[in-house]
This record gives structure tokens, sequence and C-alpha cells, in this order.
């Protein structure tokens, strides 16, 4: 296969900001990138700070994290700053997923956690597991607080409200009669129907008490105004074997298909399939691919491109071309974007089809100043 043509492009580099976990759409003259914004501590310690504690320089909860948009032309540059998204004063936004309704509407999907105070945590464990961080050195937890959808009609200038997706049936609220447990984690875009329904999956507790994680599926009919819970898609019943991170697309002959991050698997990539609409879904089968998360992008030619992050040495991000009903995902090339990862926090791949033809992917990565940034790489030349 002859291998296409990549350039390597900064989306956003600044040393104040761990910037991560991007999204992508292609948009009038370019795309619309959407990224986590947090703190980044680097600038704290004198730089010749030999013995700074590498491990409290980056984390992915921060009591601060914010979503940000930011337009780009078709060559990966900034058409201007990036803006932040309006902020749900509560709790911190985590991880951007974008998807393009038919009419233009671009639905946002995420999660948020809920930081509180070391002192608080005592009450906290009374009632709830779903809450990070560590004692004597954090300072702060963080409680899961829930998934969310919002929406843009206005190619991403303005946006709806915080819209948390309904509780999951049968799970304990988190906090008794005060707070439910929402939906789960959501890292994956959305998936749309011909009859304009719209899937929206994601990923978190299945039972009380249990640290089983599976897949569960919403549905809105009022292109993302309101949700309900459709069915829990897939979970291991021994727990040995956790699903997250779902990214949904759907196939010209009417199915849908989820890519899924594993544990348990070797990090190998899991698919589930629906063919009746998201009410029901096939036992995961396991691809040989080795990767996480999958972002799946359509060429315009019935065939996809189908990106991820490699956290394996080499670290960085890989890519195969795949067929219109998603078959081929083990037969078909890999294509290395990049093997140049300092380390294995990096990655979270999001692509789309510019109007010109090339191929964006957006992913964070990083350097030898240890901040995170968002890069890109523009794929030409695509093999037939």
């Amino acid at each position: 296969m002859t291998a296409p043509r990549i350039r390597h492009v900064t989306l956003f580099h600044d040393p104040r900001f761990y910037a991560a976990f991007p999204s992508l759409l292609s948009h009038p003259g370019g795309a619309l990138l959407c990224f986590r914004l947090a703190r980044d501590p680097h600038w704290l310690y004198p730089s010749d700070h030999t013995d700074r504690p590498e491990e409290a320089l980056f984390d992915h909860v921060d009591a601060r994290s914010t979503l940000v948009a930011m337009d780009l032309n078709s060559g990966g540059a900034p058409l201007g700053p990036c803006r932040p998204l309006p902020v749900n004063i509560e709790a911190a936004d985590q991880d951007a997923s974008l998807t393009r309704l038919p009419g233009g509407r671009i639905l946002l999907g995420s999660f948020s956690w809920y930081p509180f105070s070391a002192r608080h945590e005592p009450a906290v464990s009374r009632y709830t597991k779903t809450y990070l961080g560590k004692p004597g050195k954090d300072g702060l937890f963080f409680l899961f607080w829930g998934a969310f959808t919002r929406f843009s009609d206005d190619d991403g200038t303005s946006w709806s409200p915080h819209n948390y997706l309904p509780a999951v049936p049968g799970l304990p609220d988190l906090i008794p009669g005060r707070k439910p447990y929402h939906g789960g984690a959501l890292r994956g875009r959305a998936a749309v129907l011909p009859s304009g329904r719209i899937l929206q999956a994601t990923y978190g507790m299945v039972r009380p008490d249990d640290a089983t994680c599976g897949i569960h599926v919403f549905a809105s009919d009022d292109r993302g105004e309101s949700w309900s819970f459709l069915t829990t898609a897939l979970f291991d019943e021994s727990g040995e074997r956790q699903y997250f991170e779902p990214c949904l697309h759907a196939t010209p002959d009417g199915a849908v298909i989820a890519f899924l991050r594993t544990g348990g698997h070797d990090d190998r990539l899991a698919t589930i399939r629906s063919t009746d609409g998201g009410a029901s879904w096939t036992q995961a089968h396991i691809h040989r691919l080795r990767g996480h998360p999958a972002d799946i992008c359509p060429l315009g030619d019935g065939r996809n491109l189908l990106v991820y992050g490699y956290r394996h040495r080499p670290y960085g991000i890989r890519a195969r071309i795949i067929d219109s009903d998603c078959s081929n995902i083990d037969t078909a090339a890999e294509i290395v974007i990049r093997d140049d990862g300092p380390g294995r926090d990096i990655g979270y791949p999001s692509a789309c089809l510019l109007e010109d033809g090339k191929i964006l992917i957006a992913y964070y990565f990083h350097g030898d100043d240890g901040i995170r940034r968002i890069e890109g790489s523009i794929l030409t030349d695509l093999p037939a």
C-alpha cells in the first residue's frame, strides 16, 4: 500500500495549560476544533528545580477544566483564539465529542467531575465510590457528576446549556435523593439513524457497588433537545473485562457499530453492532488491533478512516482505512501517523474530512517541556 503524505502541525500550545481530548468537525473553510483545557502547574517550578514530582505535573482531573472551541483553516492554522464554552459553575467539564446532525446542528457530548475538599470525603464515601483522589496528596476529590450534551446552531459560536442525560435505571443515586447517576462518562461520537433518531453511548457503572464498567445507550428523537435511556448494550458479568469510550457509527446498510476501548483484552479494540436501531446489540468482537480510543471519519467514497492512539512503544497515533460496513478492521493495513511520542500520556485522536479532500487528525501530545498541547496531522494522497 502506498503511504499517504503526512504533515504535522501544532494546533494549540500554551505553557500555562494542559490541553487534551480533542474532537474535530469539518467546517466552512476548514474545521471546528473542541478540546478540554485545564491548568498546568509546570510554571510554578523553577527551571532548575531538579526534584519536582513529574507525576504531580499532569492529571486528567482539574477543578477548573473546561471545554474550548477554535476555528481552523484548511491548513490547520487557527483563525482566532480559542473561546471557552459556557461553564457549569459547579463542575469541571472533560472530553469533547462532536457530531454534525442533519440540517447543520452540532451536537456536543461530554461529562463532568465535581471537585470537593478532602475534609468532605468521609461523608461522600458513605454513599458512593464514584470519585477520584489520593488522600494526603491531592487535597481535592472529584465526584462523578454525569454525562451531558449541548448543541450549537451557529457552527460553534454559541451553545445551549448543559443537558445531563437521564439516570440509568436500576442504579442508585450518587447522593441519595440529591444526585442521580446521570448516564455515565461520555467520550465518542453519536450516530444518526435514517429516521433522524440520534444514539449516544456512554460508559460506566452497571451494577450498584461494583467496579464493572459497561456501555449504556441513550436516544433522542428531537435533535438532541431531550434524551431517554434505551439499553445497556454490553458488560461482562464476571467483571474481569471492562468496556469504555464508545464511538458510534451508522453504516449505509442501517447498522450501528460501537468502537470500544477495552480493559482485560490487552488493549484490543472491541466492536458491537446493532441492526434494530440500538435496541439490541451483539456480543463484543475482539479485534487484533491494539490502541484506544477509536474515532471514525467517513472519506466520502464509501470508505472510512479509523484513527486511534497507540500507547505502546513506540508511542504515537495510528490509523486504518476500512470499508463501508467496517468488516475489514483486522485485515486493513495499519498506517503509522507518528511514532515519536515521549510517553503514554498522549493520543485521543479525532479526524475529519476537509473541503479540499485532505484529512485532518487532532490529538494531544507533548515535547521536552512536558506541556500537553493539541497537535494535528494533515493527510493527503490516501491510497485508493
